[in-house]
């Protein structure tokens, strides 16, 4: 990996296709919105510090973060709002469950796919393992219940494999992946299919504009699978969605929502297709038989590299693909494949391009807010032992803005009343946490390095000073320029935000905790 990331950066140069120069201010903007997307962190203050005193200097940093460990994590935490995987409702009954508590279980699979893609991106493994490997990754929560040569006595995600026979097809092989998509008999796993080609070709069917028999009663399932057969408008998208959903019926369930039922792959009805549907399995013409057949033809159509490219360009650009990015797209599947299908090799050709420079501001998804915050202050949310940026229905990730931008669909792209009330809350905990456990160990402080607590701004006006510019541009990479008059005025506020508090509570914790509060509410914070 660190072979691959020094070549990169050879052959790019210092900074390979910026066409003009960036300013300090620039720069700042675009080492933040790296490091926010591939490490899901704020740079540290020598690192902005660094790219202020040498601004070209911005996108060879920028590059070697795809040499850090946690990029495949990052990268997955991207296309979990394109997957949609991770869901967190208890849908059966407690009492069916082989465990006490099956919240952890249910968070914890909706993370499997999106593993197995993280252990892709961080090895450096062809893009096309995601659908032809035959392991998965998984964890104590999940070896309760699933067939797998998990360790007996095992703790936290490991790679394994599964036990009860099922074909081998990467992440279309996990039981995450067909809880969070199900099906029933009428449906005949056409649901499942078109997950797998809007997930991997980038085609929803489901949007698809068709101009059906409104006479057709839909009431009636013998009229319907008639119309299937003959109708032009129903033929047109069944001809190719019928064939794929056929390969599915191994993970079929008599007993819907039953977690024996969804735990074990059913070879036993791999072959109901002739029952429900009568169309055998096929990828586009292609005929097959198996489930590890569909991975790998899924793997060998030019669509699924396309596709991955076009995901990944739509994520770091915060906006969806369109015909002005043909070339671009171009560009970056050239990288893609001369990379061997190494995710970082794409990457790097897509925030080395001027557009993701120029790349209108986003917002933070709730993983990045909390990962961030954590970041910088040491304070993660937990509810009852649950990491609440986890979990929708016991969590506050759907109130934050969900699993992030689809593009596909509907997507949280701009902060919402219950987004900007989890952001000050948020905000609220984690400055007094900070501001507590700094000043108690000045030793170990992660933002308030230049006070220990006895500091004022009419005894120590140049130590306070000196620690609020630090805050501003280690939180919000905002530099408060000695001699600009805003920011004079913008540091002249904050101190006096510091004074109001600790006039009102005598605490230094609370003045700096209710500093450091403030500017975690800052929008700059949430919008990069």
């Amino acid at each position: 990996m660190a072979a691959l990331i020094a070549l990169l950066l050879l052959s790019c140069g210092p900074d390979p296709v910026q066409t003009k120069e960036l300013s300090p201010t620039e720069a700042l903007r675009y080492l933040t919105r790296a490091s926010l997307d591939l490490r899901g962190v704020r740079p540290s203050l020598a690192e902005l510090r660094a790219v202020q005193a040498d601004p070209g200097s911005a996108q060879s940093r920028a590059l070697a973060y795809l040499a850090q460990p946690g990029f495949g994590e990052r990268y997955a935490g991207w296309m979990a709002g394109v997957w949609l995987t991770p869901v967190s409702e208890i849908d059966h009954d407690v009492a069916t469950y082989p465990v006490d508590d099956p919240l952890p279980m249910l968070v914890s699979l909706g993370m499997e796919p999106l593993k197995v893609l993280a252990r892709v991106v961080e090895e450096d493994l062809p893009y096309t393992e995601v659908v032809t490997a035959d392991w998965t990754v998984i964890d104590e929560h999940l070896a309760t219940s699933f067939p797998t040569d998990y360790p007996a006595e095992g703790v936290g995600w490991q790679v394994v494999h599964y036990t009860d026979g099922r074909p081998k097809a990467g992440v279309l092989s996990t039981n995450g992946f067909w809880w969070r998509y199900d099906t029933t008999l009428a449906n005949a796993n056409r649901g499942r299919a078109n997950a797998i080609t809007r997930v991997f070709t980038c085609h929803d069917y489901l949007a698809t504009p068709i101009e059906g028999n409104r006479e057709l009663n839909l009431l009636d399932e013998e009229a319907i699978a008639d119309a299937l057969r003959t109708d032009p408008a129903c033929v047109a998208c069944h001809v190719d969605l019928d064939p794929i959903a056929a390969y599915l019926w191994g993970f079929y369930n008599h007993f819907a929502f039953s977690p024996s039922e969804q735990a074990r792959y059913h070879a036993e009805r791999e072959l109901l297709w002739e029952q429900y549907s009568g169309v055998s399995p096929g990828w586009f013409g292609e005929p097959g038989s198996s489930l590890s057949d569909l991975g790998v033809q899924l793997a060998s159509d030019p669509r699924f590299v396309e596709c991955a490219v076009e995901r990944t360009m739509e994520q770091l650009l915060s906006r969806p693909a369109g015909q002005e990015d043909t070339a671009a797209l171009t560009r970056h599947r050239e990288a893609f494949i001369a990379g061997e299908l190494s995710v970082r090799n794409l990457v790097a050709s897509v925030i080395a391009d001027p557009s993701y420079r120029e790349a209108e501001t986003r917002l933070l998804t709730p993983h990045q807010l909390a990962r961030s915050v954590e970041d910088l202050t040491g304070y993660r949310f937990h509810t009852d032992g649950l990491d609440a940026f986890k979990a929708d229905l016991y969590g506050l990730r759907s109130l934050a803005g969900g699993l992030g931008p689809s593009w596909d669909g509907e997507a949280t792209v701009e902060p919402t009343a219950t987004s900007l009330l989890v952001q000050e809350r948020l905000a609220q905990a984690a400055g007094a946490w900070l501001a507590a456990n700094d000043l108690a160990d000045p030793a170990g402080a992660r933002l308030l390095q230049r006070v220990d607590g006895s500091e004022r701004p009419e005894t120590h006006p140049a130590e306070m000073e000196a620690q609020v510019r630090d805050l501003y541009l280690r939180i919000l990479s905002r530099e408060l320029a000695p001699g600009d008059p805003l920011a004079e005025l913008e540091l002249a506020r904050a101190l006096d935000l510091w004074g109001a508090i600790h006039a009102a509570t005598g605490s230094e914790v609370d003045a700096w905790g209710g500093l450091v509060a403030a500017l975690l509410r800052d929008p700059d914070l949430v919008l990069y």
